[in-house]
């Protein structure tokens, strides 16, 4: 939105942090306004929370003046005079300059949400007009470069509209998962890639959006009003609409942007970050996350192929879809499956809970479609011994005769 402001700067500090400066003539102060209602309770709180690697602190003699900071702190409180909450207050606003609201402000009384995009325009007044599957159509033709900030609202609508999340909805957070990981170079020199393998897991499992806790049926138990169920956006819109003093900032696709949580959807989404991860290592002869499971399994392939050396790594029959096989022995038509620990019991790295309940519905998904198709299949557990006594054995136990020449 900050890109429609006649002037724009941004500048990157030596930690990577981005520090973006916007200003608009008079005659654009309704375009400022709408920039101060988005950012809502972010533009005036505590620096360090919002992403500045300092504290201002609130002392008896002032800070310096002239600091970047506290310049920072003054021209955004001054911003405060074009939040909805000041015109809310009218008068018994004064503002950090004891001016009161600002002279120029634009006569909004009955006016409908407003953007300065007009597509961003067109979502809005669909959502206003309850028409969410229309708005759900426009916002997924959009690319997801483009709408990468709104990540909250994408999910709401998702959620209401009860589409599947696809990758291109999560850059955001695809991004930090990606900036944090060991092979971090690689995830972000191919972003684009490891979106692809993040997609694939996220349609082969798609995640319960119901499970976010502000989309709970019982948030809100303990506040006064109580706020309808997320599911119901005409309600929430309604409820919101009562607080003349709101602090939820303004949406570009709801008039009233819902805070999902960013860390609430990194832990839903924890689970389908690593598998994507492990897919993405793995197609480049990269060890697995953890390693161990990675050279395990290696190791066993090493096992099988020293008794049928045709044997295939990574096998991807078609009626699997987008999942694969670890090891796949063609003269017998056998499956070998190594699993790692997050196929027994939940483990962080991989999603907790609700990751396990996930590779658990994967895991009967795959050994059904295998015994349909007629294929044999061997699950080693990871903390089995590899040696070729145990292989001969687990092999012996299933019926299978050995090579002739072995």
């Amino acid at each position: 939105m900050a890109a429609h402001a006649a002037f724009l700067s941004r500048q990157v500090s030596g930690t990577g942090r981005i520090l973006v400066s916007v200003g608009t003539r008079p005659s654009d102060v309704r375009l400022f306004e709408r920039l101060v209602e988005t950012l809502g309770e972010g533009l005036f709180g505590d620096p360090e929370q919002y992403g500045f690697g300092a504290e201002r602190m609130i002392t008896r003699s002032p800070n310096d003046t002239e600091s970047p900071l506290e310049l920072i702190w003054r021209d955004n409180n001054r911003a405060r005079g074009y939040s909805w909450q000041a015109r809310a207050l009218g008068d018994q606003f004064q503002g950090i300059d004891g001016k009161g609201l600002p002279h120029y402000l634009p006569d909004l009384a009955g006016a409908h949400p407003w953007d300065p995009d007009p597509k961003w325009q067109q979502v809005l007044n669909l959502t206003e007009a309850n028409r969410l599957s229309d708005a759900m159509d426009l916002v997924n033709a959009i690319p997801g470069h483009d709408r990468e900030v709104l990540l909250d609202e994408v999910i709401y609508l998702k959620f209401l509209t009860d589409s599947n999340l696809r990758a291109e909805d999560i850059r955001l957070i695809a991004r930090k998962y990606a900036a944090a990981s060991q092979i971090s170079g690689r995830l972000l020199d191919e972003f684009e890639a490891f979106l692809a393998y993040l997609d694939r897991e996220l349609q082969d499992d798609p995640p319960a959006l119901s499970a976010l806790t502000r989309f709970a049926p019982d948030f809100g138990q303990g506040m006064i009003p109580r706020p309808p169920p997320a599911s119901d956006w005409p309600a929430y819109r309604t409820y919101e609409a009562q607080f003349t003093n709101s602090t939820a900032p303004r949406g570009r696709i709801f008039s009233v942007n819902i805070d999902v949580g960013f860390n609430s959807v990194e832990s839903l989404l924890a689970g389908h970050m690593a598998l994507a991860e492990d897919a993405f290592r793995r197609d480049r002869s990269m060890p697995e996350i953890g390693a161990s499971g990675w050279i395990s399994e290696l190791a066993l392939l090493d096992l099988i192929r020293g008794l049928w050396p045709n044997a295939t790594h990574q096998w991807r029959p078609q009626f699997l879809g987008r999942q694969s096989i670890d090891i796949y022995i063609p003269e017998i038509n056998l499956a070998v499956e190594y699993q790692g620990q997050q196929h027994y019991e939940p483990v962080a790295l991989f999603g907790g809970e609700e990751g396990f309940k996930n590779t658990r519905f994967r895991d009967e998904r795959k050994r059904l479609l295998l015994e349909v198709n007629k294929v044999r299949l061997l699950e080693w557990r990871y903390d089995a011994p590899i040696t070729q006594e145990a292989l001969l054995m687990r092999l012996s136990n299933l019926g299978i005769t050995l090579p002739s020449d072995y």
